[in-house]
């Protein structure tokens, strides 16, 4: 049973409800409107525990997610000569330690902004409110075949290691007040629950993974999450040993006005 020392609110997320029509997770696009997603879906009341009262160890191998405090160099995330190499350059050292990692390799950033005119005026997404993890089994292999075959890379020689996809979001205006990550425990998700779908994007067709309800799920989140800390959460790994290999997540409105404006970043972990 999981606990924690701190009085946990309710909050609702929504979930796949059945599969009784295809599901297909619709990306929006930068500045657009927000994605449709099609598909049967259900809003459930879920307890949200505070992480930072909970007495439990956090990490990315086990609960599939840990805080780190991170500070870093960057004045504007908006500005790519910033982002390139100053930014990516901390995340890699940061993460190269926490997971003991032969190299990182960061492959992608998304900003997000819950206020619509940030959006159109920055091109950028919103935040993601559907229970879900970024790939499948199958997608976390395409998505490294994909870039290193592009570079002209040996991929048979890649995938004969173990490697990860792990994801850091952080956020770049201020504290966290509204649409902050929750994410759930991954030991009190069953393989059951988890359902591969297609997400389709404007420039491509991949798979993610959404979820079906499950009492036994345990959802949390770091309140007040600050500029100067960042949120690590592995959404794939090649390992099957037991290691956690996926972690679901997705944002919550708090029910404030307050704006949110974030940047999250997908990163290979090879170990």
């Amino acid at each position: 049973m999981f606990t924690t020392k701190n009085n946990p609110k309710i909050i609702s997320v929504r979930y796949l409800r059945n599969n009784e029509t295809a599901p297909v997770y619709m990306a929006s696009v930068g500045g657009g409107e927000i994605g449709n997603h099609q598909g049967n879906y259900t809003d459930v009341d879920v307890q949200l525990n505070d992480a930072r009262a909970s007495s439990i160890c956090f990490d990315i191998d086990t609960t599939g997610f840990v805080l780190c405090n991170q500070r870093t160099k960057v004045t504007n995330f908006y500005d790519d000569k910033q982002i390139s190499p100053t930014y990516e350059s901390e995340l890699c050292e940061k993460l190269s330690s926490l997971t003991g990692a032969k190299h990182v390799e960061i492959f992608d950033h998304t900003r997000r902004s819950s206020n619509n005119n940030i959006r159109v005026r920055r091109s950028i997404r919103e935040p993601a409110s559907i229970v879900h993890n970024d790939y499948t089994a199958n997608s976390g292999l395409t998505r490294l075949k994909a870039i290193y075959a592009q570079r002209g890379n040996d991929v048979d020689a890649l995938l004969q290691k173990r490697f990860a996809i792990v994801n850091i979001w952080r956020s770049i205006s201020g504290e966290v007040r509204n649409h902050p990550m929750a994410l759930c425990d991954a030991q009190s998700v069953l393989e059951t629950d988890l359902v591969p779908v297609t997400r389709q994007a404007a420039d491509r067709t991949g798979e993610l993974q959404l979820a079906h309800y499950n009492e036994l799920h345990q959802w949390y989140y770091y309140p007040k999450m600050t500029a100067n800390e960042i949120l690590v959460f592995k959404t794939y790994d090649s390992a099957t040993d037991g290691t956690t290999r996926y972690t679901l997540h997705t944002s919550f409105d708090e029910g404030n006005s307050l704006d949110r404006e974030s940047i999250e970043t997908r990163c290979f972990v090879f170990y």
